[in-house]
């Protein structure tokens, strides 16, 4: 678990939303930051590893590709009275990226399973 204290060096800006959210999500008053950090994906089967085979990366992508700021995410989950205590964890979904190479799902990077992984 990282504090967002921590993420301060890879802080930067998010960029528009199109659309623009709602005024309580910041409809695009407050400004947006999000966070430069890379993520991979990698799998490797139990044969694989039993075999000592290295996992194989199947997708690259960056949390800057999030829809969603972590504020956003924030004040859209406590809207109804959700109670967040310091502590508590959240998860962001699925991470994609505008390229093939960074989409964020099996069905994504299938394309709907057109496509082979």
């Amino acid at each position: 678990v990282v504090g967002l204290d921590a993420l301060t060096m890879f802080e930067v800006d998010a960029g528009a939303q199109d659309p623009v959210p709602a005024v309580y999500l910041g409809g695009g008053v407050i400004p947006r930051r999000t966070f430069d950090i890379e993520l991979t994906v990698a799998l490797r089967t139990a044969r694989g590893r039993a075999a000592g085979a290295k996992p194989t990366v199947v997708c690259r992508s960056n949390f800057r590709h999030l829809y969603w700021t972590i504020e956003q995410m924030i004040a859209h989950h406590t809207l109804t009275g959700c109670n967040l205590r310091p502590g508590d964890l959240l998860g962001t979904g699925t991470i994609s990226g505008p390229d093939a190479s960074e989409r964020g799902s099996m069905l994504e990077l299938s394309w709907g399973g057109k496509e082979d992984v």
